[in-house]
């Protein structure tokens, strides 16, 4: 049995459902996007191209280099992919870019859809708002197909939104005024995808919940929770806490991710003089919402890899309130680091958190529990060194090779596949 599998999605879940299915003898192609499938000529004249319109081209292709058990089973599209990044960090054009985007996401699945009428293939399996058409060739020609589901259905995500918009009409940007209103298209989208396909992947019980209460079919819906990047070595653990308190943010400054909140409970803290608070990320909050923020406050961007995975170790606590994420891949790479999380429920990787063991829990949007469980972290470094151990072993235990046995398992089962 092959199964084509296609995703623009270039990050660590993508790879990792490819490498469970190639490790299953199940993947016949992986069609995706601008992915670094370790072509040497093509890198190399990507890069010449790309570190002159902007310096990070290097880390972008090294992030997006497929893992070696893949190569020979991907296709990579660059096209449209180059020409979005190009619009997005080259030009700046953020609006152009996600036009651009959504053009290529519509371009695979109808590459798909051809791929799936044919004979070399027997099941679709792509993630959603990428694979409608795709689907419906499947369907026609009697084929199963799989929809993966990365984010929380927006009947839930709206119903957690609206009221921060309402609270706070300043966030919402002329920017964020055109997404929402093509979000309403994309998200229409979304649902016939998960009338038509067979089996809805889910990367949390949050997600998988949000689908249900969406009314969607709960026998087709299995939950394959993300996976925790490489845990760093014990010894790698501090042996003491540091003089200084570095609270760290890892995300888009945006609203779904609750910044908002985090500023506004950083102002209510300004007594805390001698903490700091780190924040990596793209800024998508107005300017206004951030002025004034307090003392001890660094920006410092989109960074690499290397450069986030150094400040877990350096930081105090990963602090991400976010107000509605699928998952929310850092707060596994936090863990992996050794690095508490104070996170709220409607994380998807909420699961992974066992307050006052590995981490801090608080409802998601609530200004006053985030004061508060700031302030009790602010005040108690010690107790936050000691829940170290306990955040390692937390991302030691549910790595992506546990993705992967998770996926698999279920697979063998909604397929009926029975090896010999």
């Amino acid at each position: 049995m092959n199964i084509l599998f296609g995703t623009l999605a270039y990050h660590e879940q993508a790879q990792q459902a490819a490498l469970a299915l190639q490790e299953e003898g199940l993947l016949g192609r992986w069609e995706a996007g601008g992915v670094n499938a370790l072509q040497k000529d093509l890198t190399s004249t990507l890069l010449s191209i790309g570190q002159r319109l902007f310096p990070e081209a290097e880390d972008i292709l090294r992030r997006r280099a497929v893992k070696a058990e893949l190569v020979g089973r991907v296709q990579s599209h660059w096209g449209w992919e180059a020409a979005r990044l190009i619009a997005a960090r080259g030009l700046k054009k953020p609006l152009f870019a996600d036009w651009l985007w959504e053009r290529s996401e519509r371009r695979l699945s109808r590459l798909m859809a051809r791929l799936i009428q044919g004979d070399n293939y027997d099941i679709v399996y792509g993630y959603e708002h990428g694979c409608l058409e795709a689907l419906y060739a499947a369907r026609s020609v009697g084929k199963k197909s799989i929809v993966g589901f990365v984010s929380p259905h927006h009947l839930t995500r709206e119903s957690i939104l609206e009221p921060e918009y309402r609270k706070f009409p300043e966030l919402h940007t002329a920017e964020s005024k055109i997404l929402q209103e093509l979000g309403r298209t994309r998200d229409a989208r979304r649902d016939r995808e998960a009338v038509m396909a067979d089996f809805i992947e889910c990367n949390s019980s949050f997600t998988a919940r949000s689908l249900v209460e969406a009314g969607f079919e709960p026998q087709k819906i299995f939950v394959a929770p993300l996976g925790c990047p490489d845990a760093i070595p014990r010894e790698r653990l501090p042996s003491r806490s540091n003089g200084c308190l570095r609270v760290l943010y890892a995300g888009t400054l945006s609203v779904h991710k609750g910044t908002h909140l985090l500023a506004r409970a950083w102002k209510r803290l300004g007594v805390y003089r001698s903490a700091e608070l780190h924040l990596y990320g793209s800024v998508r909050l107005p300017q206004r919402i951030l002025q004034g923020i307090g003392e001890n406050v660094f920006f410092h961007g989109s960074v690499s890899q290397a450069e986030l995975f150094a400040a877990y170790e350096e930081a105090s606590i990963l602090c991400f309130p976010t107000l509605c994420d699928g998952f929310g891949l850092v707060i596994g790479e936090a863990l992996a680091h050794g690095l508490p999380v104070l996170t709220t429920r409607n994380a998807g990787g909420a699961d992974l958190i066992e307050s006052n063991r590995n981490g801090v829990l608080i409802e998601a949007g609530n200004l006053d529990h985030l004061v508060e469980a700031l302030d009790w972290s602010l005040r108690n470094p010690k107790l936050l060194h000691d829940m170290r151990a306990s955040a390692l072993e937390t991302a030691q235990s549910n790595d992506w090779s546990a993705y992967r046995r998770k996926l698999r398992t279920t697979l063998r089962e909604k397929l009926n596949l029975n090896y010999q």
